[in-house]
């Protein structure tokens, strides 16, 4: 009688484990991770980036979001594109990602100062022999429009137009223009982290035309 009882506690152990792992192999669905906001979230060069998180599901442990992790920064400071992961496994080791692109981007105001320090080397020349203070102001009507005074260190102080653009604002652009007979167009770069600008651009009046290269920075 006692070695039945046995052989029927181990066939019902056996059966048992035979039982919980056909349905831990069964298993094989993966979580879902559902992101709340946008896939590509766009903030200002200078502002914190706020997540705004995700949800996270199973079919067979239900809400997991609380074990979901998160991998990834964004530098406030540096213009660019960041990505940011989520990764959730469910109970059975079923794995789950999503990820999210943060772009950090330039606007008008970002690059607004009084404090740009300017220097030109143009052909044929002359170029300005020392550096000069240009102000940049931002459009108030529309974030990519600048203008910036006392541009080139020319005789007299002259007004010109730029704008900004490209996902992250980084891409510099001066318009072709005429200011005081002075026909002007070029186009360049702002640096990541907002401290440079470089851009060329030709100057052409009744007397011929300068290939010039600027460049603007800031502390």
């Amino acid at each position: 009688m006692k070695k039945q009882l046995i052989a029927v506690a181990t066939i019902m152990f056996v059966g048992g484990t035979m039982l919980m792992t056909s349905c831990k192999k069964d298993d094989t669905t993966s979580p879902t991770i559902t992101l709340k906001g946008l896939s590509t979230e766009t903030v200002i060069f200078g502002t914190a980036f706020v997540d705004p998180g995700v949800t996270a599901s199973d079919d067979k442990d239900g809400d997991i979001t609380l074990n979901v992790s998160t991998t990834g920064a964004v530098d406030q400071n540096k213009a660019g594109s960041y990505t940011i992961t989520y990764k959730v496994a469910d109970a059975a080791g079923n794995e789950a990602v999503q990820t999210r692109t943060v772009i950090v981007k330039f606007i008008n105001s970002s690059l607004a100062a009084n404090t740009w320090s300017g220097k030109d080397s143009c052909s044929p020349g002359p170029s300005p022999s020392s550096t000069y203070t240009i102000t940049i102001n931002a459009s108030s009507s529309n974030t990519a429009d600048i203008t910036m005074v006392d541009f080139g260190a020319f005789a007299s102080p002259l007004t010109v137009s730029a704008t900004i653009s490209g996902s992250t604002g980084q891409t510099f652009t001066i318009p072709s223009q005429t200011v005081s007979s002075v026909l002007f167009s070029g186009s360049g770069t702002v640096s990541s982290n907002g401290k440079t600008i470089t851009y060329s651009y030709t100057a052409t009046d009744g007397s011929g035309t300068q290939n010039c290269t600027m460049t603007l920075t800031r502390p």
